[in-house]
């Protein structure tokens, strides 16, 4: 059977005319303009973008109220959530404004709870999640402490 070299040709128009710039055939005039009437509109504008920059966002009394609650006592974390911003614009807010940042370690107390809940077979994310601490943070309480480290199955890891 002999197929004709120009038949699927209709299909190929249509799916170049459908996804690219060329301009429609039958709407083309002789300068290969489109008709004023076919022009596309503009799509409405989406709402104004979101600002990013803290220091439009926020108010200068807003800011010193984030310094005087990290003064406080509150922790960084909770800082986040209450003026949603990210950890780091935090940090860097309270690093502007000249205040020392605190380490927080865990106290003695909190380190001997989580000796004894780890030891008691639970996991890292459960101690974490019990005491507000990231499991990591829990991790390196242990491993400074020289609790042995157990697998998923809460069996004991060679090499610890």
């Amino acid at each position: 059977m002999r197929r004709r070299v120009g038949s699927n040709l209709h299909v190929w128009w249509k799916v170049v005319g459908r996804y690219s710039n060329f301009p429609h055939p039958l709407l083309a005039g002789p300068t290969n303009h489109m008709v004023p009437d076919a022009v596309e509109t503009q799509p409405p504008k989406s709402p104004k973008p979101r600002d990013y920059a803290v220091y439009r966002r926020l108010a200068p009394a807003t800011i010193q109220q984030l310094v005087t609650n990290y003064q406080a006592g509150a922790p960084s974390t909770q800082l986040m959530v209450t003026y949603t911003l990210g950890k780091g614009t935090v940090l860097r807010l309270l690093r502007e404004e000249g205040i020392q940042l605190r380490n927080q370690r865990m106290s003695p107390d909190h380190i001997e709870q989580v000796i004894q809940l780890y030891g008691h077979g639970h996991s890292l994310a459960a101690v974490g999640a019990k005491l507000g601490y990231d499991h990591g943070t829990i991790w390196q309480a242990l491993k400074r402490a020289g609790v042995p480290r157990r697998d998923c199955h809460a069996r004991a890891i060679q090499g610890n």
